[in-house]
């Protein structure tokens, strides 16, 4: 007994560590075969980028792209081995999701007890925002956490073979998502500065210089080289809509700041769990400073973490700065979970027995009344009538029916009359079509919209390659003409030249959805198909 009780005290960190790994499966299980909701335009995006760089494609080239290139890799893998379907998707960015609660736990275990961390760890899992939009952030989150965990082993014992773990994530975001790789490069860089500083660490040039200059620098080559070479401009440009010209959104940064004070005040005010881990972290952190009891070595290191922390929370804020959605605020919710649970995690070490005992223990609760309400929120939709399956795909989606049978309808007429060695045209912007009947873009575009600035040049050229590929079908949504900000109308406030080549040469075969309402993302979904006359 007594042996086993000492091996548990000298593994614990491993035992709460694997404990943190399981707990955070069960959590996200619901998910394996559950899409919330599922786009034709953003997320058949990503499912045929995938897929192509299965066949071969290379990103930006090959395929429209927004994002770094490395992530299509990694999905890519998740198709040669789970099979081609969304569900392979899914569990891809599942391993990812837990593989960031996993770096959330090893974060928080540097300051606080294994079972606190592990309870840190379930809070992220459970509680962090879905990047909805896109299944390419998952690894951006577990990057920026990874790079966080080496400067906390750093602020530990700085050994340079922790500099090479913050050097690895950063390099890895980058090709994630290239304007918060650069961000989170300033704040890697901010930490280590203020580390060295107050640590009175010896100050390495070469260490520096590498983290500012050589990372930024060799990662732009690498993409140029590699992806951007032979890319016009404006292709590029439609790639990285880093220019406020390229954006459809726009916020002044006074408006923002409101904004975000606000969403951050109703986040307080209309969500106990959150205001409760506010007010843990406010209490037992300034308990944790002012009690004499705590090391002065302690504190220093604790403000020392929160600080990294916060520069990362400050650097994640600059694209929801730049435009004021609060889809971006999504990127700081993680950050801001790690910074306050350091604080509880502090200071309920300086609880006694009973009362860090009984916090733990209501925290556990929380986390498992919320865990059960989110398997049967989830479960609600896993019903006849959302489920979703073409060809190998079988999930369940919070898509309302009429947009499923109108996708089901759409993906069975194109397999039916399309060759096997013929595709189509998918405008202004269904890719999920391309991947549900299985054929490839006969144009590297795959968006069309006002703000995505497509020049006469680039619409000739689409023209040609239609010609030259000989397609006989062009497949429309309704979100042609929209009131959605900065999407316009097909043919007037963007690609006249193309879409007046389609009403000369294509004539309407099929209709299906719905065309009466305004066309958003999922609904009044409805779809013609053009044949060449």
């Amino acid at each position: 007994m007594k042996t086993a009780y000492n091996f548990f005290l000298r593994y614990q960190k491993i035992i709460f560590l694997v404990l943190a790994a399981i707990t955070g499966f069960l959590i996200l299980l619901p998910l394996h075969n559950f899409q919330a909701p599922l786009a034709q335009g953003d997320h058949g995006r990503d499912l045929y980028a995938f897929k192509q760089t299965l066949d071969g494609a290379t990103p930006y080239k090959d395929y429209w792209w927004v994002y770094g290139p490395l992530m299509p890799y990694y999905y890519a893998l998740c198709y040669k081995f789970l099979g081609i379907s969304i569900q392979s998707v899914l569990a891809g960015e599942l391993l990812l999701k837990i593989g960031a609660g996993i770096f959330f736990y090893l974060c928080l275990s540097q300051f606080s007890s294994p079972v606190f961390a592990l309870l840190g760890a379930c809070w992220f899992i459970l509680f962090q925002p879905d990047f909805f939009h896109t299944y390419n952030h998952a690894g951006a989150i577990l990057s920026l956490l990874m790079i966080i965990y080496f400067l906390f082993l750093y602020l530990r014992d700085p050994k340079k073979k922790y500099l090479f773990g913050i050097f690895a994530g950063n390099f890895l975001i980058f090709f994630i998502k290239i304007n918060t790789g650069l961000y989170a490069l300033c704040a890697s860089a901010l930490s280590l500065a203020l580390i060295d500083w107050v640590k009175k660490n010896k100050f390495n040039k070469k260490v520096y210089s590498g983290m500012l200059i050589f990372l930024p620098v060799s990662a732009c080559l690498l993409l140029w080289f590699f992806f951007l070479k032979g890319l016009s401009i404006y292709e590029i440009r439609q790639c990285f809509p880093l220019l406020s010209v390229d954006r459809p959104y726009n916020t002044p940064l006074i408006p923002v700041f409101l904004i975000f004070l606000r969403l951050q005040l109703l986040s307080l005010l209309l969500n106990q769990t959150n205001a409760l881990i506010a007010l843990l972290a406010l209490t037992l952190g300034v308990m944790f400073f002012i009690k004499k009891s705590s090391c002065w070595i302690c504190k220093k290191d604790l403000v020392l973490a929160l600080c990294c922390s916060g520069f990362f929370i400050l650097t994640t804020l600059h694209e929801f700065l730049a435009t004021g959605v609060s889809y971006n605020l999504f990127w700081v919710k993680p950050l801001q979970n790690l910074f306050l649970f350091l604080a509880i995690g502090a200071g309920v070490q300086k609880l006694v027995k009973p009362l860090q005992t009984l916090l733990v223990s209501v925290l556990f609760a929380i986390v498992c009344i919320f865990s059960f309400n989110y398997h049967m929120s989830i479960n609600t939709f896993k019903t006849p009538y959302h489920f979703f399956d073409i060809g190998k795909t079988k999930i369940y989606i919070e898509n309302p029916f009429g947009w499923i049978l109108t996708v089901k309808k759409t993906t069975q007429y194109l397999t039916d009359h399309l060759q096997a060695n013929e595709t189509f045209l998918a405008l202004p912007y269904e890719p999920l079509y391309y991947f549900l009947a299985g054929k490839p873009s006969p144009t590297r575009q795959l968006i069309f919209f006002d703000h995505i600035n497509i020049p006469t040049e680039q619409e000739e050229k689409i023209v040609n390659e239609l010609e030259k590929n000989k397609i006989n079908y062009v497949l429309i949504s309704s979100r042609q003409k929209t009131t959605e900000h900065g999407l316009g109308t097909f043919g007037k406030t963007y690609c006249p030249v193309l879409a007046a080549h389609i009403e000369q040469h294509f004539s309407v075969v099929a209709t299906f959805g719905d065309w009466t309402g305004d066309p958003t993302k999922i609904l009044h979904h409805g779809i013609k198909i053009l044949k060449r006359k």
